[in-house]
């Protein structure tokens, strides 16, 4: 397999910027976040807050029409300012220093800002974050596919000598970003991006062809399918069928990418019933938590969940407040579950036509929830009592701030609550005033989160 080192590929995608990584030059001066997990969160809270921003939603005129200006830019050269900085994590050949599999995973989904160039081309920022992250993000894929994953198993390190179910979730949630380009490269809705590269350009830039892709979904599935419990309703990779939430939100948006790959480039029957199969589970394990039967109060979900008998109880008497929020973002943010495109499976559409809207209807109770329980004075809190919802612990972390703008800002489309403002004229106020507080608190975690920006609001 071809190794192209990290250090040449981002001198590549400098290159394709007309020789300047000169990124972010526009971001007013500010202090990086303190360790690569903040560093992260930040990025993609920013990710979210920023496409949120354009003039359909944030941006709007029934809601500020100024945020889809000089502000949306400024959370764009922020963004680009922190992805530069973020190279001196990078240890050529061995990934991010001092990162644990559930970093690779979040340092995935900054393809979601790579993809969203196009709402800030008006800023003049379209080339740099369609080029700048390229070599971040290719490096980042290839090292969890050739340093971290032997046989379909996803380890703790590049040694290789211990995995667990913590770093099999992680490091299927960071290997989703290999599938998601395979995918967006071959379908429709990636013709004017991916679909512009050629297939030897793919396979210079990630050391591998697509079937190499599908290899290791094959592996991984067989992995899978060893530890799914029958009896339970769950996989048991050694600890139980427990799962803390926040890993079994990765794991589920591992799935996806395991499915569309052997969907889309599989090989036969044989393929297209394993894909069936990983989503199935997937499915199952999210109506678990949020269907009828599951775990939603009024003020959050569990921190940790038992699967019995095909349900899911809870294991803790905490409501974990960034793992809650991180559990909406895996469902609804980038390549995930609830996203179905054009020429994938749409195992969703097809197979379980009532699970969008059972999955929107209890991310709808979960953002009331939140607007009601979840923030102190206009303040995100980081845990609750999950038996009466009484704050636990009012004091947030900076990544429990950045998962709130991640899940409400990827979340409040989900079900039918809250509508975005081009459909306030004609609904109650009730309506306008639900997506209005929503707003207000992305905003202002926004603002949190970032530490850079002016904005009106």
């Amino acid at each position: 397999m071809m190794r192209t080192t990290y250090r040449n590929l981002l001198a590549v995608a400098a290159m394709t910027l007309g020789g300047s990584m000169v990124v972010g030059a526009d971001a007013p001066a500010a202090d990086a976040p303190e360790t690569l997990a903040e560093h992260l969160a930040v990025m993609n809270a920013l990710t979210v807050k920023g496409r949120t921003m354009r003039d359909s939603e944030m941006g709007h005129t029934a809601y500020d029409e100024t945020l889809s200006g000089e502000p949306m830019g400024a959370v764009g050269n922020r963004w680009l300012a922190l992805l530069e900085e973020l190279e001196g994590y990078r240890e050529e050949g061995e990934g991010l220093r001092g990162a644990e599999p559930r970093h690779y995973a979040d340092a995935t989904y900054l393809y979601h800002m790579h993809h969203s160039a196009g709402r800030f081309e008006d800023h003049g920022l379209f080339d740099p974050m369609t080029h700048a992250p390229s070599a971040l993000l290719v490096g980042n894929g290839r090292f969890v596919m050739e340093s971290l994953q032997e046989g379909g198993r996803f380890h703790t390190d590049a040694d290789r000598e211990s995995w667990t179910p913590q770093s099999m979730a992680y490091g299927l949630d960071a290997f989703h970003g290999v599938a998601y380009a395979w995918v967006r490269w071959d379908k429709p809705g990636g013709a004017e991006d991916m679909g512009l590269l050629s297939a030897e350009q793919m396979r210079e830039w990630f050391g591998h062809e697509p079937e190499d892709a599908v290899a290791v979904a094959r592996d991984a599935a067989e992995v899978l399918d060893d530890a799914w419990d029958t009896e339970s309703g769950t996989y048991d990779l050694g600890e139980g069928p427990v799962w803390e939430l926040d890993a079994l939100a990765s794991l589920i948006r591992g799935h996806k990418g395991l499915y569309e790959l052997l969907y889309v480039f599989g090989d036969g029957e044989e393929d297209e019933r394993q894909a069936e199969r990983l989503f199935e589970r997937a499915a199952r394990l999210v109506e678990a938590v949020l269907g009828e039967d599951g775990v939603v109060e009024s003020w959050g979900l569990p921190a940790r969940v038992r699967f019995e008998d095909g349900y899911a109880v809870a294991d803790s008497e905490d409501v974990d407040v960034e793992a809650q929020w991180r559990w909406v973002h895996h469902l609804t943010g980038g390549f995930a579950l609830l996203r179905e495109n054009e020429g994938t499976s749409r195992f969703l559409e097809r197979r379980r036509p009532g699970l969008s809207e059972e999955i929107g209807g209890a991310i709808d109770r979960l953002i009331e929830g939140a607007l009601a329980h979840q923030l102190s004075e206009g303040e995100v809190v980081a845990s609750l009592d999950y038996d009466s919802g009484e704050v636990r612990d009012p004091d947030a972390s900076l990544t429990t701030q950045a998962a709130l703008v991640m899940g409400l800002g990827n979340g409040y489309s989900a079900g039918e609550s809250f509508l975005r403002p081009g459909d306030w004229e004609g609904a109650d106020a009730e309506a306008e005033d639900r997506t209005r507080a929503v707003y207000d608190a992305i905003l202002g975690h926004g603002r949190g989160v970032s530490g850079s920006m002016t904005e009106t609001r």
